[in-house]
C-alpha cells in the first residue's frame, strides 16, 4: 500500500476550506454603504455634542452593563465546571455503547459498517498557530483539539478553521456506495464585544460553523466527459452546520448594548452526508 504523503493532504485540504470560507455568507457591505454609515455618525455626533447629552456618564452605564453580564456569566460558567466531570463519564458511556454497537455491525453482510475512530492528521488552515492549540490528541474514539482563538481586530486574517482528516480505502475488487456519519462535540464557549459605545462603532460578526466533507484522493481516473482528472476533487459541497452567528450593524439604535455569548457542553452536532459510489482499488 502506498504510504499517504501527509503534506499533499495539507495542500489539498488547505485548497478545499479556503474555498468553503470564501462561499460563506458574509455581511453584505460596499464602500458607499460605508459612507451613509460613517455620514449618519457624523450626524448623531454632532448632534449629541451640541445637545448637551452626559455622553461620559452614558458610556460608564454601558461598561457597567456590559461588566455586570460578564460576571453573570463567568459565574454560570463556574457552575457549569462543577459538572463537566459527570457530563464527560456520560459522554464517554455513549462512546464505549457506539463502539460496541459498531463492532456487532462489522460482518461481511451485503450491506456493513467501517468506523473510521482516529484521524491521520489534525490541522489548522489558512496559517498554523501553535499558540492558540492548549491541548490536541489523536487516538481511537478520543481524538479533539483544544483552542482559545482571540481576535480583537478586523484586520485580515480574521478566519480561520480546524480539519479532522480520515482516509479509506475501497480494498474489494467492485464498486462500492459510501454512506458517511460524523459528529462534532462542542465543549466551551465563545464572547463577542463591541468595543466602541454608542453608535460610533465598525460591524461586529462572529460565525462558527461544522462542516462534513467528502473528496476523492486517487485511483478514480478521468471524468469520460472532460477527460480532467478526478482525484483531488471534491464530490459534493460539505454539509454544513450553523453553531453561531453574531451580527452587529453600527447603523442600528442600542448597539451600545452589544455583548453576545454563547455556551456549549458536550454538544454534539451530526453532520452526514449522501452516498457515493466508490470504484473499487484492485483492478
Amino acid at each position: 500500500m502506498q504510504p499517504i504523503d501527509i503534506e499533499e493532504v495539507k495542500r489539498v485540504s488547505g485548497k478545499i476550506g479556503m474555498r468553503n470560507l470564501a462561499q460563506t455568507r458574509m455581511p453584505l457591505t460596499s464602500p458607499t454603504l460605508t459612507k451613509h454609515v460613517r455620514g449618519i455618525q457624523e450626524l448623531f455626533r454632532s448632534y449629541l455634542a451640541k445637545s448637551g447629552l452626559p455622553i461620559d456618564e452614558l458610556n460608564q452605564l454601558r461598561a457597567a452593563v456590559r461588566e455586570e453580564k460578564h460576571k453573570l456569566f463567568e459565574a454560570r460558567r463556574g457552575d457549569t465546571a462543577k459538572n463537566l466531570a459527570a457530563d464527560e463519564i456520560a459522554l464517554r458511556q455513549g462512546l464505549e455503547n457506539f463502539r460496541q454497537a459498531a463492532m456487532l455491525l462489522k460482518r461481511p453482510f451485503a450491506s456493513y459498517l467501517v468506523t473510521l475512530d482516529q484521524p491521520s492528521l489534525i490541522w489548522q488552515y489558512p496559517l498554523p498557530q501553535s499558540n492558540i492549540f492548549l491541548d490536541w490528541q489523536t487516538a481511537p474514539f478520543d481524538s479533539f483539539i483544544k483552542i482559545k482563538v482571540d481576535i480583537n481586530s478586523a484586520a485580515p486574517p480574521n478566519s480561520t478553521y480546524f480539519s479532522f482528516d480520515f482516509f479509506w480505502r475501497n480494498e474489494y475488487n467492485f464498486a462500492v456506495a459510501v454512506s458517511a456519519k460524523t459528529s462534532l462535540i462542542v465543549n466551551g464557549y465563545c464572547r463577542v464585544d463591541a468595543d466602541k459605545f454608542l453608535i460610533f462603532a465598525d460591524l461586529v460578526d462572529l460565525a462558527l460553523s461544522a462542516s462534513h466533507t467528502i473528496w476523492r484522493w486517487s485511483g478514480w481516473g478521468n471524468d469520460p466527459g472532460t477527460g480532467a482528472s478526478l482525484n483531488e476533487t471534491k464530490i459534493f459541497e460539505p454539509f454544513d452546520h450553523l453553531l453561531v452567528d453574531f451580527v452587529f450593524d453600527p447603523s442600528g439604535f442600542g448597539a451600545w448594548l452589544l455583548s453576545e455569548e454563547k455556551e456549549f457542553i458536550f454538544q454534539p452536532f451530526f453532520l452526514n452526508a449522501n452516498p457515493i459510489w466508490v470504484p473499487p482499488s484492485r483492478r
